[in-house]
């Protein structure tokens, strides 16, 4: 129970990923507010979650409106009383292409979900963890960020500028208590992306349960004295 009743927002939650990084962090006892946009996703993570049903709380929200965002945690400080552990920054999407092909929208979309959804989440818990004189921040990026490859330039540079913020949180946080970290995932292995990928060697991916092992060792006490760390899983 190494996050004993931690109250952590959770973005992304309820997908693959997600699924497995809440169920991680509520094993360790950790407090749930977790975001969604798919109702069928909700579904099944109340379903995988019933053992842990009262822990947890999960929210519809677009991570990319300001104006959501900040009712979501205005209600978390109504629940929790104005507690803020931890966030951790789990959703984005993902779209490919050459760059000649690739529209204005996609791109946008693409910096909007990926890089302005931690951007605002992150704004808002900096600021309570800074009144709090603690908190934990982990967001999740991609091993492309840092060794790009061809054929995916708007979802790469998304990527690489969610690292450009974790970095530049950790030093804006230096000395407050809050740590600010960020895990780089190769290709995770995930029944979409097996789908969308039969002939790839799955075998080489990385597990979502080990992401997760390594996210909730950046939330808890043993790692406190690392931050601005950028993390290949």
């Amino acid at each position: 129970m190494e996050l004993h009743d931690r109250v952590i927002v959770v973005t992304g939650g309820t997908g693959a990923l997600g699924s497995s990084v809440c169920d991680t962090l509520l094993e360790a006892g950790a407090l749930l507010e977790v975001t969604y946009v798919k109702d069928a996703e909700k579904a099944r993570f109340d379903e995988a979650m019933a053992a842990h049903e009262w822990r947890y709380a999960l929210h519809r929200v677009d991570i990319t409106s300001d104006a959501e965002v900040t009712a979501l945690f205005a209600a978390v400080d109504k629940t929790r009383s104005d507690k803020l552990d931890a966030l951790v920054c789990i959703a984005g999407g993902f779209a490919a292409g050459p760059i000649e092909t690739t529209s204005a929208e996609t791109m946008r979309a693409q910096l909007a979900l990926n890089f302005e959804s931690v951007f605002l989440c992150a704004r808002e818990a900096v600021g309570r963890m800074k009144r709090q004189g603690h908190g934990r921040i982990v967001t999740v990026g991609s091993r492309a960020a840092i060794d790009a490859p061809g054929g995916m330039s708007a979802y790469v540079a998304s990527k690489a500028a969610v690292v450009a913020l974790t970095r530049a949180l950790a030093a804006e946080t230096r000395g407050s208590g809050i740590t600010v970290n960020c895990v780089l995932p190769t290709t995770i292995d995930t029944p979409a992306n097996r789908a969308s990928m039969p002939n790839a060697d799955h075998a080489s991916w990385a597990q979502p349960e080990d992401i997760a092992r390594v996210i909730k060792e950046l939330l808890g006490d043993e790692l406190a004295t690392v931050t601005g760390a950028i993390l290949p899983v």
